[in-house]
């Protein structure tokens, strides 16, 4: 007869280990004692809110959360753009490890010389969670501006997956 002796994982079985909202409700009322005085707020954020994916979206929370950080960084643009929408092999599920997620920002201003160097300087901010060794979510986020040719977003047109619009 074998008997089990491995160490069991985890939390005790002695019943005194506490919840996550015990935990937290003792810590408030330590912090209570001495005079520190708690306020949460939370407040909506339009930009996020205006952020939306499609439920048959073939992109991975991961992807999904670059985006949202991404679209929460247009309000640090010099302009802001009226849509953002995924394309590529990230949007249509064909992507590998090496794979970008491209993102066409639209614009309905003519071409700016300050926009594109803030939009890329959020665009490394949002993926850099999610960098590891060359590996990762890469963005790299296309501008079509107003008035110029878009033979281009006339090719892309039918990958688009628009994920978010100016609120």
């Amino acid at each position: 007869m074998e008997l089990n002796t491995r160490k069991r994982r985890g939390r005790p079985p002695t019943g005194r280990a506490l919840t996550a909202a015990e935990r937290a409700r003792r810590y408030r009322a330590r912090l209570r004692v001495r005079g520190v005085r708690l306020e949460s707020v939370m407040r909506r954020d339009p930009m996020l809110e205006a952020v939306r994916f499609a439920p048959e979206s073939l992109l991975t929370p991961g992807e999904q959360d670059v985006l949202r950080r991404l679209c929460a960084g247009f309000r640090r643009l010099p302009r802001m753009p009226r849509r953002a929408a995924v394309f590529g092999s990230r949007a249509r599920g064909g992507s590998h490890a090496h794979s970008d997620l491209d993102v066409a920002i639209m614009m309905d201003a003519p071409r700016d010389a300050a926009f594109e160097p803030a939009l890329s300087a959020i665009a490394l901010s949002a993926q850099l969670p999610y960098r590891l060794d060359g590996y990762g979510i890469s963005l790299r986020p296309v501008v079509f501006y107003r008035g110029e040719p878009t033979a281009f977003l006339d090719a892309i047109r039918g990958d688009l997956e628009v994920v978010w619009t100016r609120p």
